[in-house]
């Protein structure tokens, strides 16, 4: 009984090491994944951004010409009372 067990362990052993080793890689990365997160650009701004802020605004046809209008200004309220704008 004893021999059998030494056998079966031999056998296994290696599998065994092979996947804790992937496993400490695996949990190595993860753990500096919060590192390499940090130092990453966090968006991007190109150059040619000049602030504007495009909307379409859609009325069903018989909206006269006083309702469209009194929409875009709520929408322009809405977006100049946010900070940065």
């Amino acid at each position: 009984m004893p021999m059998l067990y030494i056998k079966l362990a031999m056998l296994c052993l290696p599998r065994l090491i092979r996947k804790s080793a992937f496993s400490l890689l695996f949990l190595g990365l993860v753990a500096l994944s919060p590192v390499g997160l940090e130092n990453s650009p966090t968006g991007f701004l190109p150059e040619e951004d000049q602030g504007f802020l495009y909307v379409s605004v859609q009325l069903t046809l018989r909206a006269r010409w006083i309702a469209p209008w009194l929409l875009c200004k709520q929408v322009e309220d809405i977006v100049l009372s946010h900070a940065g704008y």
